[in-house]
């Protein structure tokens, strides 16, 4: 195949991939989260604030509570506080968890962290967010309850633990990290992972990677508006595909 008529084909397929992207249904514009919800010393009002956030953005949320919330809230109060008035009982978990592409944590607490990084599936949500990371769904968590460091626990007077306290929650947050978790600091940083713009960009994975290779093509040219995934990259340079910027 000549030069003109491969470069053709390889926008032809950029072209496509881009229409799929326009064309994808809403739930990946207004995503649906179930939010996991546990208490911590420190409050919850962040944790709330961010689900509230993401509510008045789009995105579709269900909320599941432990028990140690609902002994200080009812579903009418975190509605209130929410806006969100759709719960999920932890008890229907194992089957609900099937329909959810994103699981967030509002309020990370210090038995949450620890039984995930024991891979303690006997408790429901470190099952479910197990679970989820072994299945390639997206985890997503506010620090502010494992991070030692965060401004709440000055203000709330819990900051004069001593250095090797403080080392241990901050390992515990960066082996979370490690284990695939995605960790943020505030609400609005939350709002912008599930809403950032590059969600209307056009993504070059390795599996369309894999289908140039298979059409004995070998050379991509990008744009501004295409994004092209480290593991692609990989593969391309692996397969001495030639990746074009424009």
């Amino acid at each position: 195949m000549n030069e003109n008529r491969q470069s053709a084909v390889v926008t032809y397929t950029l072209q496509a991939l881009s229409q799929k992207n326009k064309m994808e249904p809403e739930f990946h514009k207004h995503p649906q989260i179930l939010a996991l919800l546990s208490h911590h010393m420190i409050g919850m009002d962040r944790g709330l604030a961010a689900l509230k956030l993401l509510k008045s953005s789009g995105a579709t949320i269900y909320i599941s509570m432990e028990d140690s919330v609902l002994d200080g809230f009812t579903r009418e109060d975190i509605h209130a506080l929410t806006d969100i008035d759709a719960f999920i009982p932890c008890s229907e978990l194992g089957v609900a968890k099937e329909r959810f592409s994103s699981f967030f944590i509002p309020v990370l607490s210090f038995s949450l962290i620890s039984d995930i990084l024991a891979f303690n599936d006997h408790r429901p949500f470190s099952h479910i967010i197990l679970w989820g990371l072994l299945k390639g769904r997206k985890i997503t968590a506010l620090d502010i309850g494992s991070n030692p460091y965060h401004s709440l626990w000055a203000q709330d007077g819990l900051n004069h633990g001593n250095s090797f306290l403080k080392n241990e929650l901050n390992n515990q947050m960066h082996r979370l990290r490690s284990f695939g978790v995605k960790l943020f600091s505030d609400e609005k940083e939350v709002n912008r992972y599930f809403y950032s713009r590059t969600k209307d960009k056009t993504i070059i994975s390795a599996e369309n990677i894999e289908q140039i290779v298979s059409q004995s093509h070998y050379e991509v040219i990008i744009d501004s508006n295409t994004v092209i995934t480290p593991l692609a990259r990989d593969l391309a340079l692996k397969n001495n595909i030639q990746i074009r910027e424009e």
